[in-house]
């Protein structure tokens, strides 16, 4: 791949970043041209050579999480001895992802991408499902070994795992960084795991 090439594609992905610390900083109203500037170091006529305005740093942004959603997943495979294991380092970084990018959840649930183009609401839609579908595969996986109870749709387990997710990292959000999501997340999962392990 060209060195300019791999320069564009790294520079995007910092305009993406930044985007969601400044979110995470001073709120969807705070997002401007000129703080993603000074965040990435540029001038802001800098960030238009890649992006005409705030809606593509959107755009780029829904391509940041999918990426790091499917990041995470490939990660999480190269761990553990066993699929259960596997998905609970899933959960973990998933869970730093949050404490590193608290802005992320304040774009998802945006107009800017519930609300906003068609096609961004389908990419991001993409993404969420892949995700999804590589946890069932995954406790699919499980089941297939033994670990956990066969007689559950593997498809179900993942919205049980947003439920250990996204309550942990609202309250460490509403906390202010206070709240020990990890610890609440480890205890989390030996409730989850005795409520799905094999008898």
């Amino acid at each position: 791949m060209r060195a300019e090439k791999v320069e564009t594609e790294i520079r995007r992905e910092q305009i993406a970043q930044a985007a969601l610390e400044i979110v995470g900083a001073h709120g969807l109203k705070g997002l401007t041209i000129e703080r993603i500037a000074s965040l990435v170091g540029v001038v802001p006529s800098a960030l238009y050579r890649h992006y005409k305005g705030k809606n593509q740093v959107f755009d780029a942004v829904v391509e940041t999480l999918h990426d790091t959603l499917m990041s995470i997943i490939k990660e999480a495979r190269k761990c553990g001895n066993s699929p259960l294991e596997r998905i609970k380092h899933v959960l973990l970084l998933h869970l730093r992802f949050a404490m590193q990018f608290p802005g992320a959840p304040r774009i998802i649930f945006s107009d800017e991408i519930l609300g906003g183009p068609t096609e961004r609401k389908q990419k991001f839609a993409e993404a969420f499902k892949s995700f999804m579908n590589s946890l069932s595969e995954m406790f699919a996986e499980a089941q297939k070994n033994g670990s956990i109870r066969s007689d559950i749709d593997p498809r179900l387990f993942p919205s049980i795992y947003l439920g250990i997710f996204a309550p942990t990292m609202v309250q460490y959000q509403l906390s202010e960084g206070r709240f020990d999501m990890f610890k609440h997340a480890e205890c989390m999962w030996k409730l989850f795991y005795e409520s799905i392990k094999a008898t």
